[in-house]
């Protein structure tokens, strides 16, 4: 919760600089890496909220590109082959 309060505010701000000293005062009493199954189950809720309340605007973004996930999904769109294709007697086959 505090580096999300902090990304809001900025390390520069008095408010931000007051959070980055409670932040190093408190990572002294917990051990690295450490987390209770609490805060993971904590922090896996707000992970799925942020996942739902993304959905909508993603499923329009792929909308807007076309649908999505077809084999050129996000990337530029195909190039038609040629009319009448390159057999031969073609002008686009060499020596035809």
């Amino acid at each position: 919760m505090l580096t999300k309060a902090l990304s809001g505010l900025g390390a520069e701000s008095e408010p931000g600089q007051a959070i980055l000293t409670a932040l190093k005062a408190l990572s002294k009493h917990v051990p690295q890496g450490a987390t209770t199954p609490g805060a993971q189950q904590a922090g896996m809720q707000q992970f799925m909220m942020e996942q739902r309340q993304k959905a909508p605007l993603l499923a329009a973004l792929a909308a807007m590109r076309g649908g999505g996930a077809g084999p050129n999904a996000g990337g530029p769109p195909a190039i038609p082959p040629p009319a009448g294709g390159a057999g031969p007697g073609s002008p686009l086959t060499p020596g035809g």
